[in-house]
């Protein structure tokens, strides 16, 4: 979603029952060619304290619709998501979030995952059973409306969030009494924890 291209709405009412995916990666169709030329970025390119951005394949769509919104109207800020997303129609965001979220592993890159440290994975899963599973339960699906399936996700990214929404650069009161009471090193055990976990793509 880093540039305007053609619309995917119309791309996909138009092609009514052909496959889309079949015909073209993510890469390649539409709206998504801007999208995964950063959510699916290798991360071993990126240096730290630079953290990869989301894993967004496979995703919820009534959150990807949320989020796209979100920047839309100016209730989230990044500085690579809110020019692209205020570009987007009403009418287009199902289509498009509908696409991602069909998206499969096979369509992406395999990266090569790190080996999760099994205590620290331990830790989170005590963590979230108290904490977390019941907006973001462990088997990606179910949980409120508009909240994002954690499974899989980068954990740099997630310790990352995690940090925000404590330091309030990111909205959530849900989720702002929830960081307002872990630690750092309790943050870190709760992003491995979902990233040992199989959901989000490219793996």
């Amino acid at each position: 979603m880093v540039m305007r291209l053609p619309c995917l709405a119309l791309l996909l009412w138009c092609a009514g029952a052909v496959d889309v995916a079949a015909q073209d990666t993510p890469f390649t169709f539409g709206e998504t060619a801007g999208c995964f030329s950063c959510h699916a970025v290798d991360p071993a390119s990126l240096a730290a304290p630079r953290y990869p951005p989301p894993k967004i394949a496979g995703q919820r769509a009534d959150y990807l619709a949320s989020a796209i919104r979100d920047y839309r109207e100016g209730r989230r800020s990044h500085y690579l998501m809110n020019s692209p997303a205020s570009e987007f129609a009403e009418d287009e965001i199902e289509p498009l979030t509908a696409y991602i979220a069909g998206i499969t592993a096979d369509q992406l890159p395999h990266r090569v995952k790190p080996e999760p440290d099994p205590a620290a994975v331990a830790r989170g899963e005590q963590l979230a059973a108290a904490s977390c599973v019941r907006c973001h339960p462990r088997n990606g699906g179910g949980g409120r409306s508009g909240t994002p399936s954690l499974n899989g996700q980068y954990a740099a990214y997630l310790l990352v969030t995690l940090q925000d929404y404590r330091l309030g650069v990111r909205h959530n009161p849900a989720m702002l009494k929830v960081t307002s009471a872990l630690s750092d090193d309790e943050m870190a055990d709760l992003a491995a924890f979902y990233a040992s976990l199989t959901g989000l793509y490219p793996y």
